[in-house]
């Protein structure tokens, strides 16, 4: 896996907490971990596009800021503990940190769906 090397979020940095959530929090007792279009190898940390194949080699400035989040993004959900749904519905507001983001999130969706901003 190819990351530039002065990222924080790169696999060998994370690879244990990634590595972790196998079999736990909702993912499949296997070699890779699947979610929101991607999919993680557990052996080398490679990325890939699940939807288009494509491999995200961290070379680029976009792919490398995909990958880095994906490892940022899976390695907070590591520290996470399982809790059963409530099935309480709640707010925007009372998701933790919700306040404090940015509540404009429009340039954000246009740059996931490849819109032009």
């Amino acid at each position: 896996m190819t990351v530039h090397p002065s990222g924080l979020w790169r696999w060998d940095a994370c690879r244990d907490r990634v590595a972790g959530l196998r079999g736990r929090l909702g993912f499949p007792d296997e070699g890779e971990l699947r979610f929101l279009g991607l999919r993680v190898d557990l052996g080398d940390g490679s990325v890939e596009d699940v939807l288009t194949g494509g491999r995200l080699t961290g070379v680029d400035p976009w792919s490398r800021y995909l990958v880095q989040a994906v490892f940022y993004v899976l390695s907070g959900y590591s520290e996470a503990e399982h809790v059963e749904p409530s099935g309480r519905l709640i707010t925007y507001k009372q998701l933790r940190g919700a306040r404090f983001g940015d509540l404009d999130n429009r340039r954000t969706v246009l740059l996931l769906v490849g819109a032009k901003t």
